[in-house]
């Protein structure tokens, strides 16, 4: 009879152990099953930020203050990083920082709706962009695939070889700007594209990489800094301000130096990828970049219901009236 008991209790025990770990793998698989998607969440302010606009040499490079200097461009409130104490308080609620924007103070986190729930609930938050995730977080990587005739400057020079792209040189009046020894010599220009796929090894950018003017790279889709694997559009636009190829191909600024940026994903199309131009301009402005190159536009995305209407379409006339 004892006996019996025993295995009774045990088979009880046995049964409990197991509706126990059942219970646990439902709850793992509940919260692991959740969707994780990123969004721009605002923040309030830069109250007790710990920089300072009296030495924006905390977030700015001395490129970047000179350029300012030298346009009359005063650096404001705006320019000032996002506080980290608040970026902490968003890791503490459990969201992942992909990258901060100090022009529109906020933050892109990788999130699942538990997680941003409880951000929201943040005092230093002011809400999400759109009032929606930017897309869904995406998982993998995409399957894209001699001018020794120079003189000195402002000097007359023998015409070069433009080769096919003589048309598109002269149409502009480029030619005549190398006549006159203009090449980009000294200027730092900043390309946003869709990927720079074998820049660093076609004959035609060569003197880029032997003459170390590609200073800096980074893909503000994967958050790494190589760009030389995705898309080819960027190559496509780098060719035409930086090639020197004799009878083939010329670019505008042949001389220039350059820092590369990878913000759009060619692979699809959504929201997301106008934060990640944000934050490739802010990192080239912060460089103390003196042109950006970006051949990048948005209208319409993969989910219809975000596409811009023709009403929306107010944001240059806007920007061209602040200057």
């Amino acid at each position: 009879m004892a006996s019996d008991k025993s295995t009774e209790s045990n088979h009880t025990a046995k049964t409990r152990f197991c509706w126990t770990i059942l219970l646990l793998l439902l709850v793992q698989t509940i919260g692991f099953g959740q969707t994780t998607r990123k969004y721009f969440v605002l923040l309030r302010d830069k109250a007790n930020t710990p920089y300072s606009l009296q030495r924006p040499e905390q977030f700015l490079s001395q490129r970047a203050i000179l350029r300012r200097q030298k346009q009359n461009i005063s650096i404001k409130e705006r320019d000032l990083p996002v506080n980290p104490a608040y970026v902490a308080q968003l890791q503490q609620a459990g969201a992942k920082i992909w990258f901060p924007s100090r022009w529109f103070n906020a933050v892109m986190v990788e999130a699942t709706e538990t997680v941003i729930t409880s951000v929201l609930q943040l005092p230093c938050v002011k809400g999400i962009e759109f009032g929606r995730a930017l897309s869904n977080f995406r998982i993998g990587a995409d399957n894209q695939v001699n001018t020794s005739n120079q003189v000195s400057k402002f000097g007359k020079v023998e015409a070069l070889s433009y080769g096919t792209s003589q048309a598109q040189i002269t149409q502009i009046g480029v030619d005549r700007m190398h006549e006159l020894g203009y090449h980009g010599e000294g200027m730092l220009i900043g390309v946003l594209d869709a990927g720079f796929q074998n820049a660093d090894r076609v004959n035609f950018l060569s003197q880029l990489f032997t003459e170390n003017r590609v200073l800096a790279t980074y893909d503000f889709v994967k958050k790494e800094t190589s760009v030389y694997e995705d898309d080819a559009h960027g190559i496509e636009v780098l060719s035409l301000i930086a090639a020197t190829a004799d009878n083939q191909l010329y670019g505008t600024a042949y001389k220039a130096s350059f820092i590369l940026l990878r913000t759009e994903d060619a692979a699809s199309e959504s929201k997301i990828e106008e934060a990640n131009w944000v934050f490739g301009v802010e990192y080239a402005d912060s460089a103390g970049v003196d042109v950006v190159s970006s051949s990048l536009g948005y209208t319409t995305f993969d989910n219809p219901a975000t596409n811009y209407t023709y009403q929306d379409m107010d944001c240059l006339l806007y920007t061209s009236r602040r200057g």
